[in-house]
């Protein structure tokens, strides 16, 4: 499909982000930008015309790239999401038509683009003020295409930041209830979004300036396996336990969980610890004790949503949002529900997942008030080994960001597992090391794969990484536990990360080999370094990586 000459449907206005101009062309802000090579090029039109295509909102990310859009039929900007999964589609050299990489990948392509298609067809019969609405979906260019409204505003995750990190519970219960209610129809409909956290609400300007929360993001957490399981981006801290690989199905209490750590995190400035983190000990503080100022009833029915079983959890949207509901009126002393007391609603069962990297926030340019509707949720390099304790927002010069999702540390060192905050060196606890890294596969148009190129040494095709094993080494007692010296820098190195102190948990790595315990010291070392790594990621673009402590 070849893109027309400019004519009077787009006369006057930039190629590039549609604002008006004096002449055809460029705008300033747009001339210099970066497009990226896999990118539709300028002026490419859909559905024979209707739809112009412009500039890209953020980065392409691992199952697709948003464009921001002309509706020359109703004369408005609009969001398009175009299917293009890094690890299966190419763009045909000089052409806009996309095709799977190779032919072995050809049926996990077909299956994702028809996903792809199928959500968008049951997302456009849902009609609610706080769910993104599908407009318009079609097939073309051997892909797919989905037109949403563009929203001015910001996401969730912008606004925190503007506002030092941390939100009165109040605004956030007022936030919530919308969205849940929201949420309840999308259940009701059959789906599950997955991938509920800050970045993926948008806080939509009205006509009077008041903010409208809306649920965005929908299926670009997913894609085809050649065993055609679904996989999802997993957000680490927002992700329940059923999420992660081989701990049970999906249903409508993922989505329940996600939206109370959300709510956790933007009153506490806390990203709630990994789920697999709290079943080997490392519990999520009660939000009451990080905001004093919250009522015990508010703090009781969010820890509750965030319970680790889903049985535990409430049971509906609608059974969470009266909850919350209730204990903001304070006319309850209680809002804890009997357990799975509430019918569920209608669902897909999905498999256990897969992959399990982060999720990258879109550019500031691209969030902020000039706004996109939102980039789609990136994949950026899966993690290596296992998570570590959550970082307190407040812990530098850029505290009004909420630190990373973390958990617990578990190392491996002797033959034996050492988790910090276990108390017990000689036990071993269950490896919460879930991450499946891919091989180094360049992507296309140059980007990184979404493996990242990471070490996959250890790593069995289930995710589950395997503990090395040996002989005791020195310094570490009969039995396989550590020496005293070893587990006092290790329950060291834990409150470091605890408070985002990465040199000086580095450190306690260094003085860990200096007492005998190489394994524990090599094992903490990776740890550290990736979850600053990770964290800085996280700034999407303005953190600094060369920060991060070296490893010894």
């Amino acid at each position: 499909m070849s893109a027309p000459a400019a004519g009077a449907v787009l006369s006057k206005r930039c190629a590039s982000c549609f604002t008006e101009l004096a002449e055809d062309g460029l705008c300033a802000k747009c001339e210099g930008r970066e497009r990226s090579e896999i990118a539709l090029p300028l002026r490419q039109t859909l559905r024979e015309g209707r739809y112009y295509v412009g500039r890209t909102l953020g980065d392409p990310g691992g199952f697709g790239m948003t464009y921001l859009g002309w509706d020359s039929a109703l004369q408005r900007k609009v969001a398009l999401k175009e299917y293009f999964p890094w690890r299966t589609a190419m763009r045909v050299p000089n052409s806009s038509q996309a095709q799977p990489m190779s032919q072995s990948v050809t049926s996990d392509y077909k299956t994702g683009l028809q996903g792809f298609l199928d959500e968008a067809r049951r997302l456009a019969a849902l009609d609610h003020q706080n769910v993104v609405k599908v407009l318009d979906y079609l097939e073309a260019n051997g892909t797919g295409y989905i037109m949403m409204p563009f929203y001015e505003g910001q996401d969730l995750g912008s606004y925190l930041e503007e506002r030092g990190g941390k939100l009165p519970w109040r605004e956030v219960v007022d936030i919530m209830l919308p969205l849940l209610d929201g949420l309840q129809q999308v259940h009701d409909a059959g789906l599950i979004h997955r991938d509920i956290k800050p970045g993926n609400i948008y806080l939509a300007k009205g006509a009077r300036g008041e903010a409208r929360p809306i649920l965005i993001d929908f299926g670009a957490a997913r894609w085809a396996t050649s065993t055609h399981e679904l996989t999802a981006i997993l957000t680490e801290g927002f992700a329940p336990l059923e999420q992660y690989p081989g701990c049970g199905a999906q249903g409508p209490t993922t989505d329940i969980y996600a939206v109370a750590a959300t709510a956790y995190a933007l009153i506490s400035g806390r990203v709630p610890a990994t789920a697999p983190a709290r079943t080997a000990g490392f519990n999520v503080q009660p939000l009451h004790e990080l905001a004093p100022d919250v009522p015990l009833v508010v703090s009781e029915a969010i820890d509750c949503g965030l319970s680790l079983k889903p049985d535990d959890r409430p049971q509906r949207a609608s059974v969470f949002a009266r909850m919350l509901r209730d204990a903001a009126s304070g006319t309850v002393k209680s809002v804890r529900p009997s357990v799975g007391s509430a019918a569920q609603a209608p669902t897909m069962i999905i498999p256990p997942t897969r992959v399990t990297p982060m999720g990258v926030p879109a550019t500031r340019d691209d969030r902020m008030a000039k706004g996109s509707m939102a980039a789609p949720t990136m994949l950026e390099g899966q993690q290596r080994g296992a998570p570590v304790p959550a970082v307190p927002a407040a812990r530098s010069s850029r505290g009004k960001l909420i630190a990373i999702a973390a958990g617990v540390v578990v190392l491996a060192s002797a033959g034996a597992g050492v988790a910090l905050m276990s108390g017990n060196g000689s036990k071993t606890p269950p490896d919460t090391s879930s991450r499946a890294a891919g091989p180094a596969t360049p992507a296309p148009g140059g980007g990184d794969a979404p493996s990242g190129g990471r070490d996959t040494k250890g790593v069995t095709r289930g995710g589950t990484k395997q503990q090395p094993r040996g002989d005791p080494g020195p310094g570490t007692p009969a039995g396989g536990g550590l020496s005293a010296a070893a587990r006092t820098e290790l329950a060291a190195a834990n409150t470091a990360l605890k408070d985002g102190r990465y040199d000086d948990a580095m450190q306690s790595a260094v003085r860990l080999r200096a007492v005998g315990s190489a394994r524990a010291a090599d094992s903490l070392a990776v740890v550290v370094s990736e979850a600053c790594i990770a964290e800085q990621k996280l700034l999407a673009g303005r953190g600094d990586v060369s920060s991060c402590p070296k490893r010894p």
